[in-house]
């Protein structure tokens, strides 16, 4: 950048004229409808209203910023709010939304699971050139990312075919012939969660040897296990999903914590392998099964409820051996594109920061 800037936080840049913004419930969200609904994962719109008393009211553009995902979103459209701990950015008239999305997502702190990410954000301080830099250096990025955001989509888009194709396979092998539907709660050992001590979150951060388990995977690592078995179920696939939409649960292998809303299961073992019983979790579609009160969980009631294909031993063997080799395929596939994602966000990274040391222009 060019010596003619400012040092500035986050919160000396903002308008602060005060506006309303309502939020829709999580309940009342449709996949179709007049209006979209903004919240704080990373895809941009999470789905639609038609309730106009939701809109936001005030100037566009503007930056939502959510404070435990630490995901910010340029938007320039009328929206509805779909989250809590929503911040929307409402930026002075000497400062560029544009530039301020890039400069956010250069100097935004490192993402740390359910923290209030705010309260370090308005924290740092960073370089603000005038106006018409402001501009140019944005053009300057739009240019750069164009084929880098278009390459970044195209990976993605083959990441999520891959996934698809993973589906269609599951779907075909659970598919094919006639088979017993049993209950989960008939096959299998089920404990119940217990959360970690006070002692262990006072030093939760020193990387202890036993891993804490929670929706995310894992937060962190503590001094003391209270489960341990040589194998319990474990899905990443189900844990991915738990770590997108639903602090549900997964299931954890070895010496552990957990946290709650945590189901610790246990296939009976003369009656289903832990593997299959892993491959039906990834099959099933868990969000039919999920509650809601003051956060979505998968209750005690419902897990009663689930049903799940249930062939002979040998039978379950077969179909873990075959899917094995497509799920060792197609995660060698994938490791491939998520590499080659990582290159093009550390690209962006890169340029990013040439940007802002003003060696862009």
């Amino acid at each position: 950048m060019t010596n003619n800037r400012s040092i500035k936080k986050v919160e000396e840049c903002l308008d602060k004229t005060n506006f309303s913004v309502w939020k829709v419930k999580t309940q009342d969200c449709l996949p179709s409808g007049d209006f979209p609904i903004i919240d704080q994962w990373k895809d941009l719109i999470a789905g639609y209203s038609n309730d106009k008393s939701l809109l936001y009211d005030w100037e566009l553009p503007v930056i939502i910023y959510w404070d435990h995902t630490n995901i910010v979103k340029y938007v320039d459209f009328p929206f509805i709010c779909g989250a809590d701990w929503t911040k929307v950015f409402k930026l002075k008239k000497d400062i560029d939304t544009r530039f301020f999305v890039y400069l956010l997502e250069f100097y935004k702190p490192e993402t740390q699971w359910y923290r209030r990410h705010y309260s370090l954000l308005k924290e740092i301080s960073f370089p603000l050139p005038p106006l018409s830099t402001q501009k140019l250096i944005v053009a300057k990025l739009d240019e750069a990312f164009a084929s880098l955001d278009e390459s970044i989509s195209l990976t993605k888009e083959n990441i999520i075919r891959l996934d698809e194709v993973t589906k269609s396979v599951l779907d075909k092998v659970f598919e094919e012939g006639e088979r017993e539907k049993v209950k989960l709660w008939d096959i299998i050992d089920n404990y119940d969660w217990q959360r970690v001590p006070i002692k262990a979150w006072n030093r939760i951060n020193e990387k202890w040897e036993y891993p804490y388990y929670g929706a995310s995977g894992i937060i962190d690592y503590v001094d003391e296990y209270i489960y341990d078995w040589e194998y319990l179920l474990i899905s990443e696939d189900w844990a991915n999903l738990v770590a997108r939409k639903y602090p549900i649960a997964f299931i954890a292998s070895g010496r552990f914590w957990v946290n709650n809303h945590a189901h610790i299961v246990k296939g009976k073992e003369w009656i289903v392998s832990n593997r299959f019983l892993e491959i039906c979790f990834i099959n099933l579609d868990i969000s039919s099964y999920i509650t809601w009160s003051a956060q979505p969980k998968l209750s005690q009631k419902m897990m009663n409820i689930i049903e799940i294909p249930l062939p002979p031993l040998s039978k379950q063997q077969e179909i873990v051996s075959y899917l094995d080799q497509v799920f060792a395929q197609t995660k060698q596939i994938k490791a491939e594109y998520e590499a080659k994602l990582q290159q093009l966000k550390e690209l962006k990274s890169s340029i990013l920061q040439s940007a802002f040391e003003g060696k862009l222009i």
